[in-house]
């Protein structure tokens, strides 16, 4: 038991600075008094001697490090290696590492020990941003994020071709411009063709194109087919402009990759992927009675102002311009071998002197009355791909009801008929006192200032029942008559309960 205690007094009890040091060389204790004054600055922080006694500055990478009694160890995080007969401090990772400073630093160990030293002049951390040099994530051939990402590669090669085109028109009121709604397009020549769809651009007061690296222009409008859906404007900009070209619809194959870029929501250059779904998928079978378009169907996501923006494919062709949906995740494009042949009928046009087309209008807005609308109302789901919008009820532009024929407003495109712009009838009825209660001919919901309707006394409310002594049945009749009747229509339309007969001669406007 005397033993025991012993043990334990020479283990406890002795003073820390009298502790034997381990190590062939060390002195049996440790005497402070024969240190060296302690460091003030070390760059790789401070540590002991091999020994274990004075302080010093730690040995940095690759400097000499604990051979001899008087050697220091390496600083934090580093080892002493031998090798060729001289012990060095290395760091147990030599690959290069990218710090917060924007440095590229030989290991993380020399990361640490600059971000120690630079702490110690009371500058901020140095911490480990990423593996390699800091300019590798950037571009590095051998890497799967660019060795596998064909889609990044697609959008790099087209994107300075894609534009958005905000489109304005005038009040006559207040005689100002203000912004209508906006779309997309894609140069198809070196001196600034461009295209889009037909109802993102027609009816507007002014066009301006911006494109990708910030420029903006005032684009003028050269040929619009709206059968098709198609319109070719232009842009005067100083040298040559990035184009793309067009590929052969006719070769899809369901299931292929494409690629849709625009400018949904205004927000420019929006990306988004999916496959083809369907190369041929016919107008009828959307509702489009008297198209004779096949559509391109995708997964690939479009929403309101994709419209006119290009399809590509993965060589980054255009197989389709992106101009309407009818729900996430089915979409529809116009295919390109119809974008080709528009632009040949619109060469021959402008070489013979035909580019200039004329378009009649009153000035009105309209919406069909029917029986059937209230059942054929409530199943419409059709959503295209720009919402309505101010500049829609400018004059010029007519479309034959809707889809299904429901409760249609004829100066909107087809493509603009959105599910919450159509009310049940009985619901209209219920919120317009003064509904009339007829079951056919064509409402007016608005008449535009500074219009041949405005000017022959047509007003909000009215119903037009017959032109030239013809029933009218619904809107499109109204828009079949001003674009083949003579220079006067002779309405008839009912205002209360009183027929009231209205002379109006429609205008002219050139698109």
């Amino acid at each position: 038991m005397a033993m025991l205690w012993l043990a334990v007094l020479l283990t406890c009890g002795a003073p820390a600075a009298l502790l034997p040091t381990s190590g062939v060389g060390c002195p049996s204790r440790c005497d402070p008094a024969s240190c060296a004054p302690a460091p003030t600055n070390c760059p790789a922080g401070e540590t002991a001697l091999r020994c274990g006694c004075c302080p010093v500055c730690a040995a940095a990478e690759w400097e000499r490090c604990g051979e001899g009694p008087e050697d220091p160890l390496c600083a934090s995080g580093l080892r002493c290696v031998k090798n060729g007969g001289v012990a060095r401090c290395q760091c147990p990772s030599n690959l290069p590492v990218c710090g917060s400073d924007g440095k590229t630093y030989p290991s993380l160990c020399r990361l640490q020990a600059e971000s120690k030293a630079a702490q110690g002049k009371g500058s901020a951390a140095i911490i480990p941003i990423q593996r390699g040099d800091c300019q590798q994530g950037q571009r590095d051939p051998d890497s799967p994020r660019y060795k596998y990402n064909f889609i990044a590669d697609v959008v790099e090669k087209i994107a300075p071709a894609v534009v958005h085109i905000e489109l304005f028109r005038m009040l006559p009121f207040f005689k100002r411009e203000v912004p209508a709604a906006s779309g997309s397009g894609f140069i198809v020549s070196e001196d600034g063709l461009i295209l889009t769809n037909a109802h993102v651009v027609t009816n507007k007061h002014r066009l301006k194109v911006e494109r990708s690296d910030g420029s903006t222009y005032d684009a003028q409008i050269i040929d619009v087919d709206e059968k098709a859906d198609i319109a070719l404007i232009k842009i005067k900009a100083k040298g040559k402009l990035p184009v793309l070209l067009l590929g052969r619809s006719e070769d899809l194959r369901p299931g292929e990759f494409v690629v849709a870029i625009g400018s949904p929501f205004s927000l420019q250059n929006t990306v988004t992927t999916g496959i083809v779904s369907t190369a041929q998928r016919g107008g009828k079978e959307l509702g489009l009675r008297n198209s004779d378009m096949d559509y391109i169907q995708t997964d690939a996501i479009i929403n309101y102002g994709n419209s006119g923006g290009p399809l590509v494919n993965l060589d980054g062709e255009v197989i389709g311009i992106n101009t309407l949906k009818v729900t996430a995740g089915i979409s529809f494009a116009i295919p390109s071998d119809k974008i080709r042949k528009f632009l040949a009928e619109s060469h021959n046009r402008q070489s013979t002197g035909q580019g200039t087309k004329k378009k009649k209008y009153l000035g009105i807005r309209m919406m069909s009355l029917s029986q059937g609308s209230v059942q054929q109302c409530q199943q419409l789901s059709m959503m295209w791909s720009i919402p309505p919008t101010p500049e829609s009820i400018w004059p010029g532009k007519w479309q034959s009801g809707g889809v299904s024929s429901c409760l249609s407003y004829s100066l909107l495109s087809i493509r603009r008929l959105h599910m919450e712009t159509h009310w049940k009838l009985k619901e209209l009825k219920e919120q317009v006192k003064d509904f009339p209660e007829n079951t056919s001919g064509a409402y007016i919901v608005e008449v535009i200032p500074d219009t041949p309707a405005e000017e022959a006394g047509l007003k909000e409310g009215d119903i037009i029942i017959s032109i030239g002594g013809k029933s009218v049945t619904s809107s499109s009749d109204v828009s079949d008559a001003i674009k083949k009747e003579g220079t006067t229509l002779h309405l008839v339309i009912r205002r209360g309960n009183e027929d009231i007969p209205i002379s109006v001669t429609p205008k002219e406007i050139e698109f």
